[in-house]
Formats: structure tokens, sequence, C-alpha cells
């Protein structure tokens, strides 16, 4: 086997594993792959300059890049996700839960950035996991961007299994709910993904005012003062506090 095409196939292993691990060090990547960690800096240093992967802020960690977020405009995401982060922290102080940054891919969300609640009982974060869009709250805000000729498209062959009984397989209900988030401006899950978790997310907006991504905040419903009543607003502080600083993130975006 050529040198080349070893290179290329511990590369392919390393955005692999950060498909189900939203973080690798050198050392990890250096482990997995049982090589050198001159290698695997090699190989991670690669994949940074092409955008596949990038540097956490806050440590020696990478997690997945804008290149491989399904975005259609990788640099402002990147740039977005830098802008974001001390809002995200002040968001989760306020809220006292986790948030987090998604973009839209196929009929799927990937969260590209996270900060945690500091909550014992919180929700984890979950940047680089594709979830289906229709469950979340950041997927169905993003999918009212859509028009419904487009949605009949994306789900030609229905809607995916639900997660929860919570969630629908109902073409017609789902339809109508993301009339609802597209009137409301924000969308909303509760116990759709996981029995007892709660989210709310609002667009986050470029310069010219189409939405990049969706900042979402999520916890114990308990905390949200959810109800299943379908349509009704919950979570009131979050959803203002969501709201004020998605805004703020917008105000700094440059492109």
């Amino acid at each position: 086997m050529s040198d080349t095409l070893q290179s290329v196939q511990q590369a392919l292993r390393i955005l692999d594993s950060l498909q189900t691990r939203s973080e690798l060090g050198i050392t990890d990547v250096a482990k997995e792959l049982g090589c050198a960690m001159s290698t695997a800096h090699r190989l991670i240093s690669t994949l940074a300059e092409a955008g596949y992967v990038q540097r956490v802020t806050t440590g020696k960690k990478y997690r997945l890049g804008p290149a491989m977020l399904g975005a259609n405009d990788a640099s402002a995401i990147e740039h977005c996700i830098e802008k974001a982060q001390p809002h995200m922290e002040s968001l989760r102080d306020v809220s006292g839960e986790t948030v987090q940054l998604a973009v839209l891919h196929k009929a799927s969300i990937r969260f590209v950035a996270g900060v945690e609640s500091r909550n014992i009982m919180r929700v984890t974060s979950r940047v680089g996991t594709l979830m289906p869009a229709n469950a979340t709250a950041s997927g169905k805000l993003l999918l009212s961007l859509r028009d419904e000729a487009e949605l009949a498209s994306l789900y030609a062959d229905g809607l995916p299994a639900a997660l929860t009984t919570a969630g629908t397989t109902s073409m017609e209900r789902f339809v109508a709910e993301v009339r609802r988030v597209r009137e409301q401006g924000f969308g909303q899950s509760i116990n759709e993904v996981e029995p007892g978790v709660a989210a709310l997310a609002v667009a986050v907006k470029r310069p010219k005012g189409r939405t990049l991504c969706a900042l979402t905040v999520s916890g114990p419903s308990s905390r949200f003062g959810a109800d299943e009543r379908p349509g009704n607003p919950y979570g009131q502080t979050h959803l203002e506090e969501l709201r004020a600083h998605a805004d703020r993130i917008s105000a700094e975006l440059t492109f």
C-alpha cells in the first residue's frame, strides 16, 4: 500500500471517528490509528488546513470543521462559530441550559458548536452529531425556511421513524407544525428527541438577512415549564433570552 493511500485511509478514519465523537485530541488520534504522535499531528494539521477539522476554542482537541458540516458557506459558518462563542456562554449562564448552533444538512441537522449546562441534570453537547431535522427544534426552524414543495421533495418517502412516542410520522401534521414555526419565528421540540427533554430554536442571520444557522437552548422539559398542548409557547424567559442572544450574534457577523 502506498504511503499516500495509507494517509488518505487514516484521514478518513479520523473523520469517521468525529462523526460519533464530538472531539479528538492528538493523543486520541495516535491511539486510535496506532501511529506515532508526529503522524497524528501531521494528519490533523492537513485536515485542519483543508477545513475538515478545526481546533476547539478552549482546548487542544479538534472537532469537525466547516467543510464537513453540510453548510452552503463553510467560511460563514466558521466565522459565526467564532463570533457566537461568548454569546453562547452568556446564554448558557442566563438560562442554565445547554446552548448549541445547528445547520441543516438535507433532512438532518448537524450541531456545529455547543456550550454545556453546568447543571448535573442537563442535555449534553452533541457537536458533530447528525439528527433528524423533523424531530428537533433547530431542524423545524431551518425547515420552515423551505417552501412546501421543497419539503415534499425532501420527504418524498415519508418522515423517518419517530424517535419517541411524542414524535409524528404524519406528513400532514408535520407540515402544519412547520407552518406554525414559520409564523411564530421559533422552533420547539418537546419530548420528541428524548423523553423529558425540551428545546427552543431561533435563527441566526447574515448581514443581508438570510438565515445562516439556528441557535438552540435545550434541557429538561420540567425546567422549561413545557406542556404538550400543540403550538403552545413555553419557556417564555428562555425564548426572550434566546432571541436576544441570536440578535447579538447576527449583529457581529460581517458576511
